[in-house]
């Protein structure tokens, strides 16, 4: 890290909700692996972020929910310790993604697996307490599928899209239009059939 970075911790999210913060610190002059976040059984370790003490967290689920949340929420502990709810999720639903950001006017891109995308302003998501259950962020449906990917940026990025068949294509963020929580928005990629978007991934702006 830099050191005129200002984030000095990170933030762990799973895949069934749980959140831990944890500061950088602990992770000074690692040599061998270190245990960074306790796993409940049938858990799974999805996102990490580097943040600082005036960042909100916004997780997103499969079924098009999300919820945003101070990351003063989350009380900062050891490495080992277990995380806490960050949002309470239906038994048939997981968590897919997390993004991070102290600017409003950036937005959430989500994805689905059908290739259906679009940006969403930040500010259309109330700041709540975390462990709740989230709001709509994207209209769903038998044509667009469950959500496939999600991210917090700006329209100066490009993201990958990623098949399940191995295919790539490069979609410049401002291309996907604009619109509110409950839209299905539009299609970024063409899918031949049987195919699903399986990754969504953000080129990191410079």
């Amino acid at each position: 890290l830099k050191d005129q970075d200002h984030r000095n911790r990170l933030i762990f999210a799973t895949r069934h909700g749980l959140v831990k913060k944890t500061d950088i610190r602990e992770f000074d002059w690692v040599a061998s692996g270190l245990a960074a976040v306790s796993l409940r059984p049938g858990d799974e370790l999805r996102e990490v972020k580097l943040i600082d003490s005036q960042e909100d967290i916004i997780l997103v689920s499969r079924s098009g929910l999300a919820i945003r949340f101070a990351e003063t929420e989350a009380r900062e502990v050891p490495r080992p310790a277990n995380g806490v709810i960050g949002m309470r999720l239906a038994p048939d639903d997981e968590i897919i993604a997390m993004g991070a950001s102290r600017q409003s006017e950036e937005d959430l891109v989500t994805i689905t697996e059908g290739g259906f995308g679009k940006r969403t302003p930040l500010h259309e998501y109330p700041r709540t307490g975390r462990g709740g259950k989230g709001v709509f962020t994207h209209k769903l449906n038998a044509k667009t599928g469950p959500l496939a990917g999600a991210f917090v940026g700006s329209e100066e990025q490009d993201v990958f899209v990623i098949s399940d068949s191995g295919t790539a294509i490069r979609v410049p963020a401002r291309g996907i239009r604009r619109s509110g929580r409950l839209s299905q928005g539009v299609q970024v990629t063409k899918l031949d059939d049987n195919q699903k978007v399986a990754a969504v991934v953000p080129v990191i702006k410079d």
